[in-house]
């Protein structure tokens, strides 16, 4: 159940057949093994037939290594089916297919990716709907990546050029990978070959890949994505600056709906805010975090009025993050809560930390009473602790070895320095 491309069909009747062709995404096969109607074969069988089909190639201790991987996964598969054919017997014959452990259906989803979405409905409609539900039906195979697991602009423009058009143009996100260097070359074959993405992702949290100006600015023609419509990327001194994420987003206008900026070494300040709400009006999710080991508060000009224009002029914001934005004031937070209360305002779930304003003693009433307000039904809560902050952190970042939170009492000691 741990392998890599299996391809499955539905035999006359509706019994689902496997045919394993790989064992791992660097294990490449010979032939397929098809599994008997009832899909009970003996494991040693099993993993016999699969041991036959590695490459003559590998060296005896790597066949050897491939065979008990091979030999562990499917005494965990077959003891974990086991007991649910067992239960589904005592329900009424439900496909054990739809109630695998999670761990299993985790490591089945991580090997999925674009093109697979029929696979994984033949076997059964929990796993298509799962993959909907996590977005992992469209995405790119590490795979297709060159070994190092990075790659420039010119080997980006190779690789959306060997995907077939059809599934290239299905897919619905894309996410630089670790490492690149987009450039307004690698941009315009983005729009060339991917008109179908709605989540485009430029390096957020991801501290290797940049992109520069003159590739934000590429992407903000009207006609270029016409369903995209949400925009994850990092600022950074030596790629896309202020300007190219705002000239970016006046290009896309309304249809935006998701805007999520790290900003690393580089600051917005509340007259960028008012111009990304001008045009941006029908945001329901906006989030902007600036990086801790570069953060400089007397550098930071963001103080409130920018992000109070948010407010007022995108009615329908349901999420919003603010991470490290420590010279906030009270105001922002207390026209918020304002709104939630008269139910003038949509936000569900606010998170944020670092804003030293909250730490004073009108600031921890203000907390309580947002804390409160976002914990009524229909809403998602308010986080404010460092270690919510964390686990945010944790949830989100990707290509970093460690995670740096600031302590609220070194932040407010810089404050008062």
């Amino acid at each position: 159940w741990c392998l890599r491309h299996c391809r499955v069909r539905k035999a006359p009747g509706g019994t689902v057949m496997t045919a394993i062709v790989g064992a791992a995404p660097s294990l490449l096969p010979m032939g397929p093994v098809h599994w008997p109607p009832d899909w009970r074969l003996p494991l040693s069988a099993l993993v016999s037939a699969l041991v036959g089909l590695l490459p003559a190639a590998l060296a005896p201790d790597e066949q050897n290594e491939a065979t008990e991987k091979l030999r562990l996964a499917f005494n965990l598969a077959s003891t974990e089916l086991s007991l649910r054919r067992e239960a589904s017997r005592r329900r009424g014959g439900a496909s054990p297919f739809d109630t695998l452990p999670q761990t299993l259906m985790q490591c089945i989803f991580e090997h999925m990716w674009l093109g697979d979405g029929g696979v994984a409905r033949c076997v059964a409609p929990s796993w298509r709907r799962g993959l909907d539900m996590l977005g992992l039906g469209r995405r790119l195979a590490p795979a297709m990546l060159p070994p190092s697991g990075r790659m420039v602009a010119k080997e980006l423009i190779a690789l959306l050029a060997r995907v077939p058009p059809r599934l290239c143009q299905s897919l619905t996100e894309l996410r630089l990978p670790q490492g690149t260097k987009l450039t307004a070359r690698g941009a315009q074959s983005i729009l060339r070959h991917c008109k179908g993405l709605r989540t485009l992702d430029l390096g957020y949290f991801c501290s290797s890949t940049s992109c520069d100006t003159s590739s934000l600015l590429a992407f903000s023609s009207r006609e270029s994505l016409p369903h995209l419509h949400s925009l994850r990327l990092a600022l950074r001194p030596a790629s896309g600056s202020v300007d190219g994420l705002v000239g970016l987003c006046k290009g896309l206008g309304p249809r935006l709906l998701e805007l999520r900026i790290e900003s690393v070494g580089l600051y917005l300040d509340d007259g960028h805010l008012k111009c990304l709400a001008k045009h941006c009006s029908s945001l329901r999710q906006f989030a902007l975090h600036n990086d801790a080991g570069k953060y400089e508060f007397e550098s930071d000009p963001l103080v409130g009025w920018g992000l109070r224009f948010l407010l007022e002029h995108c009615p329908s914001l349901e999420l919003l993050e603010l991470g490290l934005t420590c010279r906030l004031g009270l105001e922002v937070f207390e026209l918020l809560a304002s709104k939630v209360e008269a139910s003038a305002s949509r936000l569900r779930r606010l998170q944020v930390y670092g804003v030293v304003s909250l730490e004073t003693a009108a600031g921890n009433a203000l907390c309580r009473r947002l804390a409160d307000l976002l914990a009524r039904p229909g809403r998602n809560g308010f986080a404010n602790s460092e270690e919510d902050y964390r686990s945010f952190l944790a949830s989100v970042v990707r290509g970093r070895c460690s995670i740096f939170v600031p302590s609220m009492e070194y932040l407010c000691d810089l404050n008062i320095g």
